[in-house]
């Protein structure tokens, strides 16, 4: 119905049988017609805009997904890397103080002088080893 509003309401109203009722309802029923239309807009107007919002709320629940993933395989990379490095240096600590040990004992073989500062290579190395086992049993620990 493409009647204007001014149209509608200035129509005169039947007052033959149903009295005031029938003249109302026949009112309300104009004013449903005449706004229609527009209802109708604005209905496919707000659906649209649903849509539109749950589109983008699913883009950006995806993009957050997306990046928490990058950022755990990240995180178990470095960790990795971090348990690798540890347990590399660990072993040069640990074979460190054997190697002294066999110069010590070549240099002692041989009679030379350096016997005093292989000894004092050896407790550097031997206290460089207890921290490192230390730091690595502190980053073992559960973190609380």
């Amino acid at each position: 119905m493409n009647a204007t509003l001014s149209a509608i309401v200035a129509e005169p109203q039947r007052d033959d049988r149903g009295g005031v009722s029938d003249a109302l309802r026949s009112a309300i029923e104009r004013t449903f017609a005449a706004t229609a239309d527009s209802a109708a807009e604005t209905r496919e107007k707000a659906v649209e805009l649903l849509d539109d919002a749950a589109r983008r709320g699913q883009e950006a629940r995806d993009e957050v997904s997306r990046r928490s993933q990058e950022a755990r395989d990240e995180v178990a990379r470095r960790s990795q890397e971090a348990r690798q490095g540890v347990a590399r240096r660990g072993q040069e600590a640990k074979d460190a103080p054997r190697a002294i040990l066999d110069r010590l004992g070549a240099a002692l073989r041989l009679g030379g002088g350096e016997e005093s500062s292989l000894r004092a290579e050896n407790r550097e190395l031997r206290r460089r080893v207890e921290e490192l086992e230390s730091e690595l049993s502190s980053r073992l620990k559960p973190k609380g």
